[in-house]
């Protein structure tokens, strides 16, 4: 898996579907990651737990609704300041009417007070197998045109938070008080 090519320590490393048998697949292939069947609109979490969530063509493929609620649950289990790395389609399939695209717009009615960073990508499955009969630089030079890629990456982040204090940290923290400010002592 590309994560942990990264570094990424699979302990760490969580994924979760609705499907029982995606589930039973991923732990076949990656048995040291932690696979859960779940439903995304109530992921099995607590709030702020992962610095990173990611979700790839979730979207295009289920309801309005469905799409609202599992945005939320993305951003309420996302640590503040944590990224959401997203892949999904832009446009929707011209024969297939239950596959919608997603605007730019839509994603952020989404997910409101996150930043949001997007960079159209990939051509048509079906323009890209066209194309790559004949050269695979013209598949890479048509996919500079951001008006034919189909799909969006983009990176959401989530405003970080106010700092967080610990008892450890209290102890080490300097705190001026101005000495007009203080009872008792006289201004200069």
């Amino acid at each position: 898996m590309e994560l942990m090519r990264f570094g990424a320590d699979p302990n760490n490393l969580y994924g979760v579907d609705i499907l029982p048998e995606r589930i039973d697949e991923g732990r076949r292939r990656h048995p040291s990651i932690h696979f859960q069947c779940a439903n995304s609109e109530r992921l099995p979490f607590g709030d702020a737990e992962f610095d990173i969530v990611m979700q790839y063509t979730t979207f295009v493929a289920i309801e309005r609704i469905s799409r609202s609620m599992i945005a939320k649950e993305m951003a309420r289990v996302l640590k503040p300041g944590g990224l959401i790395f997203w892949y999904d389609f832009r446009m929707g399939h011209p024969f297939k009417k239950e596959v919608c695209g997603i605007s730019k717009q839509q994603l952020k009615e989404y997910f409101p007070g996150l930043s949001i960073w997007t960079e159209a990508v990939m051509l048509p499955p079906p323009l890209a197998r066209l194309v790559a009969r004949f050269s695979i630089i013209a598949c890479e030079l048509l996919e500079k045109l951001p008006l034919l890629c189909s799909a969006y990456f983009a990176v959401l982040q989530k405003p970080p938070g106010p700092p967080r204090l610990s008892p450890a940290t209290m102890g080490s923290l300097e705190v001026g008080v101005p000495s007009y400010h203080r009872e008792g002592v006289p201004k200069d």
